[in-house]
């Protein structure tokens, strides 16, 4: 986590919010003034992944979707996100 919040700008670093589980590595890491621990902010983005899961077999553990390519799943994994844009807005 350090290693990631050290690559983000100073000044996005300073004015962001950070809405975390109550995992005890953020406590240290992150200022308290800047801190959001909780599952109020963190739900939609975890449930969003759960279905991003449940589609993409790839991303799954000991899936039967495995190609030795990086591209293959890349090229599955944005055509899912396409996919997805696109039902979520047909009218663009």
């Amino acid at each position: 986590l350090e290693a990631i919040l050290d690559k983000l700008p100073s000044r996005l670093r300073q004015k962001c919010q950070f809405a975390t589980d109550h995992f005890e590595s953020y406590y240290q890491l992150i200022p308290p003034e800047q801190h959001k621990p909780g599952k109020a902010l963190t739900y939609y983005i975890e449930g969003y992944f759960t279905g991003v899961r449940a589609r993409v077999s790839r991303l799954v553990r000991k899936t039967l979707s495995f190609s030795k390519d990086l591209s293959n799943h890349v090229a599955a994994i944005r055509y899912f996100l396409w996919q997805r844009n696109l039902d979520s807005y047909p009218y663009i």
